[in-house]
């Protein structure tokens, strides 16, 4: 396991430039890409990154069985 980073972007009326997926064996959501230039890559956002929390709101998708 990684380390946990906090990253902050101020978005007004821009796309934050990022794509994700979750994954069906963590029940994590994941980031799948990045677009270069975006608030998101001058934010320090890299693939694989893993979204715990967005504005507040935890972030796990439970898998039913």
């Amino acid at each position: 396991m990684g380390c946990t980073r906090m990253i902050t972007a101020e978005l007004m009326s821009r796309p934050f430039g990022i794509d994700i997926e979750t994954s069906p064996t963590s029940g994590g959501i994941f980031v799948s890409m990045v677009e270069p230039g975006s608030v998101a890559a001058q934010s320090g956002v890299m693939v694989g990154d893993q979204l715990l929390d967005v504005r507040g709101i935890f972030l796990f998708i439970y898998s039913l069985p």
